[in-house]
């Protein structure tokens, strides 16, 4: 797992947590994570998003699976555990210019029920108005994507992944 020091000069820490949903392609390979698109510039994201103050990782990656997929807790069910634990990244803050401390907390989510189906019906074209676009990514472009920053993140949680964790959480796609 790669992990870093706290840097010296960061000004700020932001706390991201993240949902990591495998997705089972028509041959039976788990070969694809579930992002959602970026309305700005469609950029491929893990769901998820920052950790609010009071929050816990927990806490904020529930409310964010309801604000980006319009799922409900009983639609799903979380890993016990973080795959990769505060991983952090240091990067100049798109929004302020300041190097900020990005530490994220990913979760295996496995959707259960009716959250598997909505997410199928989102993925092959429905989209309700109020929810996030949302769009298969390869594990193989996950590790070349960095949200903008660097590819240290994806590739610190892709080597995480245990087949068992994505074989058991993996939802199928058409």
């Amino acid at each position: 797992m790669a992990s870093f020091p706290a840097h010296s000069e960061a000004h700020r820490v932001r706390r991201i947590a993240h949902a990591i949903i495998p997705l089972r392609s028509v041959n039976g390979e788990v070969d694809a994570v579930l992002f959602t698109l970026s309305p700005d510039d469609e950029s491929p994201r893990l769901p998820g998003g920052m950790i609010e103050k009071g929050e816990s990782p927990e806490q904020a990656l529930e409310r964010e699976l309801k604000e980006e997929l319009d799922l409900e807790p009983h639609e799903y069910q979380v890993s016990p555990r973080l795959i990769a634990a505060g991983v952090s990244l240091f990067a100049t803050s798109p929004s302020t210019g300041q190097l900020t401390d990005y530490r994220f907390f990913p979760f295996v989510v496995k959707p259960l029920g009716f959250g598997i189906h909505k997410l199928q019906r989102r993925l092959s074209s429905y989209e309700p108005s109020d929810a996030c676009t949302v769009a298969p990514v390869t594990l193989e472009e996950w590790q070349r994507t960095g949200h903008g920053f660097e590819t240290t993140y994806p590739r610190a949680v892709v080597e995480c992944l245990t087949h068992e964790q994505l074989e058991d959480a993996a939802i199928p796609i058409s």
